[in-house]
C-alpha cells in the first residue's frame, strides 16, 4: 500500500503541480487483472476505493490491516496484485489533471546502463532465469 498505493499519489500530486509536464507513465503489471480470463487495454473497476484505501492503511494498525486484507484480496491472488490494480485506479481517476499513460509488463529485468550495465539486485523474473541458466542450473 504504501509503495505501490501511496508512491503513485505522491508522484501524482507533484505531476499535477507542474506547469510543463507533458505525461505521466504509469508502470504497473500485466497481472493487475490476473483473475480475469481475458483483459483488454482499459482500467477495470475496483471494489474499494484507492484513496479511501491508503486512508485506511494509513490509520489502522498492523493487526486490523492483516486481518481485513483477506477481505479487501477478494479474488485477487496477493497484495502486490492488488495494490497494482488500486494504483491503476488511482492514475485512471486524476487523468483529467495531468496526461497518464498506464503500461503492463509482464516482465521487468535488468538495467541497460544505470547504475552499470546488467544491474539488477534480485534473481526473480527473467534475472533468476538467466543466472540460473548461466550457472547451468537450468
Amino acid at each position: 500500500m504504501s509503495i505501490n498505493l501511496g508512491g503513485t499519489s505522491k508522484v501524482l500530486e507533484l505531476a499535477e503541480s507542474m506547469e510543463l509536464i507533458k505525461a505521466v507513465v504509469y508502470v504497473s503489471t500485466s497481472f493487475s487483472n490476473c483473475e480475469r480470463p481475458f483483459i483488454e487495454e482499459k482500467v477495470y473497476p475496483v471494489k474499494t476505493d484507492p484513496v479511501a484505501a491508503i486512508a485506511m492503511y494509513q490509520k489502522c494498525d498492523k493487526d486490523f490491516v492483516e486481518a481485513s486484507t483477506p477481505v479487501l484480496l477478494g479474488d485477487k491472488p496477493n497484495t502486490y496484485v492488488l495494490t497494482k490494480h488500486l494504483a491503476e485506479e488511482l492514475v485512471n481517476q486524476r487523468k483529467m489533471a495531468v496526461p497518464v499513460c498506464i503500461v503492463r509488463p509482464s516482465i521487468v529485468t535488468s538495467a541497460y546502463k544505470h547504475p552499470i550495465p546488467g544491474y539488477v539486485d534480485n534473481f526473480n523474473a527473467m534475472s533468476g532465469l538467466l543466472a540460473g541458466q548461466n550457472f547451468g542450473q537450468i
